[in-house]
């Protein structure tokens, strides 16, 4: 009999659809184990074959998810050294004409150097270019550094926030796939197991009946 414990799962899930379908679907081992005291249903086998189910589905929805968070790492990483190019350009603009002890040293966050950790970079662009664009005025002494241009790197930063917030729901969507379907796996093993145990005692005459359902004993 399959040890369903242990089983790789593709020999686990093609022995559990053995067992479940033929459990089912063929009149005289379905006479046996429907009978009393065994009381086995279809519902019984359909449940496991659901399992089956969820399983190979989970892995057809595995393999989307892993590309679109593949798809999704690399646009954020564009969209992020795009705000880290642009950021530190305008930044050392702002550093040369603003220096330490200046009030648009501080308000600016010109002190050190930027951060480099993705989550703390868009908050230090962010807040930059919102300080820039709500006092305009600082930007007079910079040349190349207009209203326009904060606009536009505003969007960038933007974008950049919405591509790491989609990188972080796609990779969470990968770890609810793997999880429903190391569950199900989990689930399968034990009541596949169980069936196979109660259908063997059920069809202890019945060896070509349990050979139907793969649970000869093997010497």
């Amino acid at each position: 009999m399959p040890s369903f414990s242990s089983l790789p799962i593709p020999e686990l899930l093609a022995a559990s659809r053995t067992l479940y379908t033929n459990a089912r679907d063929d009149a005289e081992v379905f006479a046996v184990l429907s009978a009393e005291p065994w009381g086995f249903t279809a519902g019984d086998f359909d449940a496991g074959l659901a399992l089956i189910d969820t399983i190979t589905g989970a892995d057809t929805a595995e393999i989307k998810e892993e590309l679109e968070s593949q798809r999704a790492t690399t646009a954020a990483n564009a969209d992020a050294d795009a705000v880290e190019k642009t950021y530190s350009r305008h930044r050392g603009q702002l550093r040369r004409h603003y220096r330490r002890g200046t009030p648009e040293y501080g308000a600016l966050g010109l002190a050190g150097r930027a951060p480099d950790a993705r989550p703390a970079l868009l908050k230090a662009a962010r807040d930059f270019y919102n300080a820039l664009a709500a006092d305009p005025a600082v930007l007079d002494p910079v040349r190349g550094l207009t209203p326009a241009v904060v606009t536009d790197a505003q969007a960038l930063v933007k974008a950049a926030t919405d591509s790491h917030t989609t990188q972080a729901k796609e990779a969470g969507d990968v770890d609810i796939v793997a999880d429903t379907r190391k569950a199900a796996v989990k689930a399968l093993r034990t009541h596949a197991a169980i069936t196979a145990a109660d259908a063997t005692v059920a069809l202890a005459d019945h060896p070509q009946l349990r050979e139907r359902l793969g649970l000869l004993e093997r010497s």
